[in-house]
């Protein structure tokens, strides 16, 4: 996997005052991504020139790169609704100087773009005060305009596909700097899970995030925008100790297996009915015909029939049990088909009649069906079973849970489309399945903790019963409760802090359905 990362830290402004952190900041950042096997340039306290030369020689660097990081941390400022990173050797007078002293993130981002990188990772720990806002100020007074100032940075998208970007602290807000720290609470937060093992870097942002809220006392809240849908973008892979699809999904597919298996013989056992009806019609037409060519075509027709039957050959191994046979057989005896009648009725055929019913019972075997409906049963029962490893319902409150849950995230408005799909296609067996509310999710939610060995903490609060199916040590979960206070934010829960919160519907989370038993 090619991992590559540039990372710029500017703590030494010529023209503004000094910052104490972002070289720090980016340094333990390089350090942390270089431990993981990124390939990574870095350098710090760059010039405009210097910037400049850097993002691009960078992007030759990472073309076809499985994840590209960029990091930064320094001034930043918003200007007309986009961002810019400030270079040590600014010099901004005016709110019009800004795109020319600073670089535009979209500069940076349509350099990346040529990349085809297949995740695009921007990390920006530059949410501060406008460092230039006195100049702009006094520019705007001696022109008698109104400046334009704004506080952090702009709320953007990246317009590369496959990219996620990440601020400090929300739009329009200023990140704490931590002064007494080395590091400042975004990128302090953020070394804490930046290299756990297979972990995508939402988790570990949301992990980031909820270390941030608990710091500050909710003053400060992470912004992030990820458009990342077909990589996992996972920094810190380890195989060894991946967490493996659930056993179900192995059991799934052996079921599945013997299901397909079963519906050839079903589709066999569809053909020997089809015979069995010509069998029928062949000996009606011999009990009521005085015509010797007739029974003579009725006579090869059976004989045909018999060749047909022998190419079926129902082979019960693979399902490792045999069925037991219904044996309809159809012989000629005079009891049953009155054959025997109808050869007296007809001297004249009487030896070639004859002929035929010796033969009939010669071959009595060959007319010996497995019963259908065993094999109806059967695969009823191994539905049955595949829903039951589908599901799993709650004793205590009779609500009937997914139990294997998409490796997956959605923003909360595409939740319910994902309901409707299980809906669809009548997820284990039901076509009811919905988002469970906020208090509904909260009812599987533990006290207790409980030893998950696919959790790197090694602890989940969740019902034992759907343990095995937290395959991550961090997963949020949305409800379908909206925050009443905020309709843009709805609720969602942690398993793994046990808590719920309310969260900005743009930001991605997982599901869980649930339908009433």
């Amino acid at each position: 996997m090619k991992k590559t990362a540039l990372i710029i830290g500017n703590s030494e402004y010529e023209n503004v005052s000094k910052l104490k952190n972002p070289t720090n900041d980016s340094f333990d950042i390089k350090t942390a991504l270089e431990g993981i096997g990124f390939v990574v340039v870095y350098d710090e306290n760059l010039s405009l020139k210097k910037f400049n030369k850097i993002v691009k020689s960078f992007s030759d660097t990472a073309i076809g790169s499985d994840i590209l990081f960029f990091y930064y941390a320094g001034h930043g400022l918003q200007y007309n609704g986009e961002n810019f990173l400030v270079p040590v050797d600014a010099n901004i007078e005016d709110s019009e100087e800004i795109s020319s002293e600073s670089i535009n993130l979209k500069t940076i981002e349509n350099r990346f773009s040529n990349t085809n990188s297949k995740a695009n990772i921007f990390i920006l720990d530059s949410c501060r005060d406008n460092p230039f806002s006195n100049n702009i100020k006094q520019y705007a007074h001696s022109r008698n305009i109104i400046p334009q100032i704004n506080r952090g940075l702009a709320n953007t998208t990246i317009s590369i596909s496959e990219s996620l970007i990440a601020f400090a602290t929300s739009p329009n807000e200023v990140a704490l700097d931590n002064p007494n720290g080395r590091n400042g609470l975004f990128t302090k937060s953020l070394l804490k899970h930046i290299n756990k093992e297979n972990l995508t870097i939402q988790e570990i942002l949301d992990l980031t995030g909820k270390d941030i809220v608990d710091e500050s006392g909710d003053k400060q809240r992470p912004w992030i925008h990820n458009s990342i849908f077909k990589s996992k973008a996972i920094l810190n892979f380890n195989k060894e100790n991946q967490v493996s699809q659930i056993d179900n999904e192995i059991h799934l597919k052996e079921i599945q297996k013997l299901k397909d298996e079963l519906k050839a013989k079903e589709r066999e056992n569809r053909d020997i009915d089809t015979l069995e009806l010509e069998i029928k019609n062949t000996l009606k037409d011999m009990k009521t015909t005085k015509d010797i060519e007739i029974l003579e075509k009725a006579k090869d027709k059976l004989n045909a029939l018999n060749s047909k039957i022998e190419t079926i050959q129902l082979d019960s191994s693979d399902s490792k049990k045999y069925l037991r046979d219904d044996v309809l057989v159809y012989t000629g005896k005079a009891n049953e088909f009155n054959v025997i009648k109808k050869v007296q009725e007809h001297k004249e055929n009487e030896e070639k009649v004859q002929i035929l019913f010796t033969e009939l019972q010669k071959k009595q075997s060959f007319f010996s069906f497995t019963n259908i409906s065993e094999l109806e049963i059967l695969e009823e029962e191994i539905e049955k079973l595949i829903n039951k490893i589908k599901t799993w319902k709650d004793p205590g409150t009779s609500l009937v849970w997914q139990l294997k849950i998409e490796n997956e995230t959605f923003k909360w408005d595409d939740i319910q489309e994902y309901a409707d799909k299980l809906n669809k296609e009548k997820y284990a067996g039901y076509d009811d399945w919905k988002i469970p509310t906020i208090d509904e999710l909260t009812t599987i939610m533990t006290k207790e903790s409980f030893k998950n060995k696919k959790s790197n903490s090694g602890k989940t609060y969740i019902k034992k019963s759907l343990l095995a199916s937290m395959n991550m040590e961090y997963q949020w979960f949305w409800s379908s409760t909206e925050f009443k206070k905020n309709l843009s934010q709805a609720w969602r829960i942690s398993f793994y802090y046990s808590f719920d919160d309310y969260l900005d519907k743009s930001n991605n989370g997982y599901v869980r359905c649930v339908r009433k038993g």
